[in-house]
């Protein structure tokens, strides 16, 4: 996090004079602590970065086992003008098919349906070509990640390991063969995610931020990896981790609670229109899931005619072990990077989940303003990440955001999907991965 995300004088000196801010940033832990106490045992990271003057694109890995014995990686790359200008027009293009599904009119449901199959194409063009370009250096992780192994020994591996399969069952949460339970520890953690020949069970990106817009998470090598997320840097990472309390012996942690979990809605308003179909409701999703999850319970507040307050929003915030956000307008116009800031110190979330700038017909979407009587405008394309920084800040553990606009009708889908898996004590960031596969992503 190398560049400040807001040029308000006022939110930067808060940052400076707040010690919480400036620990939780800019206080490093020491490598070998990171690496023997507090990353997962079946886990990789990958490095991306450039110097200033872009002249080398530089890729470093680091995997480790169940028995957390860990392999390494490191390249660099010199970025001839021609691979520059390369990774420059995909940056270019992606921002364009962002900003167009983001700015055309929607009238008709086959406004939307066209806009996509369109820009769908296009974006599978651009996942080949970028494909062919990483080759550099995906050549060198795919023994890693994906080694080959002899049939006899896939035979023989765990049935749990190969019984992932779709929709990726629960984990149980279990103690070591032989060991007796220890009231107040934490269980043994064992997986049965589907995961690569590798063993490997998550993996985090840690991306160089001019290079964030890029989607490195399709690339083919690490498909079969179950759980994949990013950060910016590994000793924040750590930290996260540190706050939900993950154990590395037991491979576990304590989570984030499902019996506290808030939601704020800006719901589409009813059509007019004779036999329009008005789209679901976020209440109603809430209540399916709440069904289906055990010792789950999910509050919030819904509105289609007008903006939740502020007061709103910190009460949800306050509350919450993890807050929910569907709604047309994008989380950073309704809560400017002021207002977000000045509400870290109540802010007890430790999760965001965030569907926002929704892509619905004209006559469903109710004019809004922001929360903020001076709000602070940020670039429809640098949203996504600016959010991420500054719930961060306010001590989020994990935020998953939508890269672009979806229809209301897969973001429901989504939403449900996500919070029935995620309800299973599984990894955060593979409770969306099969059914991301049938989405533009």
């Amino acid at each position: 996090m190398n560049k400040l995300w807001t040029q308000n004088a006022s939110i930067l000196n808060m940052i400076k004079n707040d010690s919480v801010f400036m620990d939780f940033f800019f206080r490093n832990i020491d490598y070998k602590s990171i690496k023997n106490e507090l990353l997962p045992s079946n886990s990789g990271y990958v490095i991306v970065q450039m110097p200033l003057n872009k002249e080398f694109i530089y890729f470093g890995a680091m995997f480790l086992d169940k028995n957390r014995e860990a392999k390494y990686h490191i390249q660099k790359e010199y970025l001839t003008e021609r691979k520059l200008q390369l990774l420059n027009d995909y940056i270019d293009r992606l921002n364009f098919m962002k900003s167009k599904l983001q700015t055309t009119p929607i009238t008709t449901d086959e406004d939307m349906t066209n806009l996509e199959q369109s820009l769908n194409e296009k974006y599978c063009e651009l996942l080949e070509e970028f494909e062919t370009f990483c080759t550099f250096f995906t050549k060198h992780l795919d023994p890693i990640i994906n080694p080959l192994q002899k049939e006899e020994t896939i035979e023989s591996q765990p049935q749990q390991q190969q019984a992932g399969g779709k929709g990726g069952k629960e984990p149980p949460k279990q103690q070591d063969k032989g060991k007796k339970a220890v009231p107040g520890e934490l269980a043994a953690f064992i997986s049965n995610l589907s995961t690569p020949t590798s063993g490997i069970e998550s993996l985090v990106l840690l991306i160089d931020e001019r290079l964030s817009t890029l989607p490195w998470e399709k690339l083919q090598v690490f498909s079969k990896i179950p759980a994949i997320s990013r950060d910016f840097s590994l000793n924040i990472h750590a930290k996260r981790l540190k706050n939900v309390g993950f154990n590395a012996q037991a491979n576990n942690s304590t989570g984030i609670p499902k019996n506290n979990i808030k939601y704020m809605a800006y719901e589409f308003k009813p059509f007019k229109s004779q036999g329009a179909v008005n789209y679901p409701q976020v209440e109603g999703i809430m209540k399916r899931a709440e069904s289906k999850i055990p010792g789950a319970k999910f509050e919030g507040v819904s509105t289609s005619y007008r903006i939740p307050s502020l007061g709103e929003w910190q009460q949800q915030m306050s509350n919450g072990s993890m807050l929910l956000y569907y709604g047309n307008p994008s989380l950073l116009h309704l809560l400017t990077p002021k207002l977000l800031i000045t509400s870290a110190d109540i802010c007890k979330a430790k999760g965001f989940v965030i569907f926002d700038r929704i892509a619905a017909k004209r006559e469903a979407l109710e004019t809004f303003t922001s929360l903020d009587p001076e709000p602070e405008k940020t670039l429809i394309n640098e949203q996504p990440l600016k959010t991420v920084k500054l719930l961060t800040m306010m001590g989020s553990s994990f935020t998953m955001i939508n890269q672009w606009p979806v229809k209301p009708e897969e973001s429901l889908k989504a939403m449900e999907s996500f919070l029935t898996v995620a309800g299973g004590d599984i990894y955060l960031a593979a409770a969306l991965k099969d059914y991301k596969v049938n989405l533009l992503y």
